[in-house]
């Protein structure tokens, strides 16, 4: 089941897309529509038999899909139409002292203007299974870059109870790893 499609070229999450609404796979370049079924989470499904038996969910987990879906959601609700939120964002660190030039966000929320708490945004990260990931290389960049991050475990995001608060707020401790 995908949990990520792409409309006018950016991503998108199957909550934020209304029902018969066309999404582009980012995998396969396919026709996806979202759908929700009893016990199953909303999803986007291919159009064509053939397309979702082909398409692979490039390199990420199920379970993290749907994590990063579901933060982006927290996220809508959170700041609604304060800020921009994106999945798989690239944030620029090309001028940090760090040996990339840029870090992916699972999901980044993007002010206008200075947030007195956040900065220029706040990115989270979620893990599942890249447990060797540099947590502290990583959240140094962001905060070099201006964004607060926050780093959640899939298995939280995926809880019945789920919401912003899981996330944070105001106080963000970037230092924790979750």
């Amino acid at each position: 089941m995908p949990f990520r499609g792409r409309r006018d070229g950016r991503p998108v999450v199957p909550a934020i897309i209304d029902d018969g609404e066309e999404v582009t796979c980012p995998v396969c370049g396919g026709t996806m529509y979202p759908r929700s079924a009893p016990g199953r989470s909303r999803h986007f499904y291919h159009v064509s038999d053939d397309a979702s038996q082909s398409c692979s969910n490039g390199g990420e987990s199920e379970t993290h899909e749907r994590a990063v879906a579901r933060v982006e959601v927290a996220l809508h609700q959170q700041f609604g139409e304060n800020a921009r939120i994106e999945t798989e964002v690239d944030v620029d660190v090309s001028e940090e002292p760090t040996p990339v030039t840029e870090r992916r966000a699972d999901a980044l929320a993007t002010f206008d203007d200075w947030n007195p708490y956040f900065g220029e945004g706040l990115a989270v990260e979620v893990q599942h299974s890249h447990e060797d990931k540099d947590v502290q290389q990583v959240t140094h960049d962001y905060l070099a870059a201006g964004y607060s991050v926050v780093w959640i475990r899939a298995a939280t995001v995926l809880l019945d109870t789920f919401n912003y608060d899981t996330i944070g707020g105001p106080c963000l401790d970037a230092s924790k790893s979750g």
